[in-house]
């Protein structure tokens, strides 16, 4: 269904509807219980996003635990395709050491897409 949006989704909106809201944050941990750990914050923060009458696209909960089934590289392209169909980008706490989420981050801003 996420997917689906995204591909009929071809510019972002001019305000004439509900906003699709990036979450960006890390996602690998040292541990299995690391990484669980940032995918529930991200989860969090996907709810701050239907709180506020958005809607949320969560690269975290797309592919959790496909580790090892592709490229680290194919699923970065993938989010960063996701990332400029969205409205505005949401960080989880804790981003700053992440170099995924610092390549989202440098790709929003390359685009004027809101970073918060």
């Amino acid at each position: 269904a996420v997917a689906a949006i995204l591909w009929r989704r071809r510019r972002r909106s001019r305000g004439d509807g509900v906003k699709l809201i990036y979450v960006a944050g890390p996602y690998r941990g040292a541990t299995i219980h690391a990484t669980k750990a940032n995918i529930r914050r991200a989860e969090l923060v996907a709810e701050d996003v239907v709180r506020a009458g958005h809607y949320p696209i969560v690269p975290h909960l797309c592919t959790q635990f496909m580790d090892g089934l592709a490229p680290d590289a194919q699923f970065l392209a993938g989010a960063l395709e996701a990332l400029r169909r969205c409205d505005e980008v949401w960080l989880v706490d804790g981003w700053e050491g992440s170099s995924g989420t610092l390549a989202e981050i440098t790709e929003a801003q390359s685009r004027r897409i809101p970073v918060r």
